[in-house]
């Protein structure tokens, strides 16, 4: 916190099934990033600035389909980071990095 002037501690909350944690997200910009040929909706584009987020990063070998459609029942918007496979912790570092710079203005 020191290093990077921000004096904001991230909260790392307990584990909890994906089903609790889809039925109780209260941020209002919902992502879900998978694998998937067809989504070309890269988050950069489709997340509005100044916003309260949320973006579900998936583990090695991406989410079954079914995580997904549950997913988007609960108004999650499935992205995609780019074109370049990545792993999970480049994922998630890849998305705040992303919306970091979305909200840079």
């Amino acid at each position: 916190m020191k290093q990077s002037l921000k004096a904001y501690l991230p909260a790392i909350n307990e584990m909890v099934s994906i089903i609790d944690f889809l039925t109780n997200c209260t941020n209002k910009e919902r992502y879900i990033g998978h694998l998937d040929s067809t989504n070309k909706n890269l988050l950069f584009h489709e997340t509005i600035p100044k916003s309260n987020y949320c973006v579900l990063i998936g583990p090695e070998g991406g989410y079954s389909s079914d995580e997904v459609k549950e997913a988007q029942k609960y108004e999650f918007q499935s992205i995609s980071l780019g074109d370049s496979r990545l792993r999970t912790e480049t994922a998630g570092i890849a998305a705040c990095h992303i919306l970091n710079i979305i909200n840079a203005e």
